[in-house]
């Protein structure tokens, strides 16, 4: 949540050196998403 409001914060000053930075901190951050470790694969619905 704190990263979120400082992206706002940074958006409404046009703060743009502060919303790079937080982008980039984003960007990076996906790759730890497609880790196998994080993935359910044993993943079953209602119908089986």
């Amino acid at each position: 949540m704190k990263r979120e409001n400082e992206l706002l914060d940074a958006v409404k000053s046009s703060n743009i050196s502060s919303i790079q930075r937080i982008l980039s901190k984003c960007r990076s951050g996906k790759s730890n998403i497609v880790s196998p470790k994080k993935i359910n694969l044993n993943f079953q619905d209602d119908n089986g």
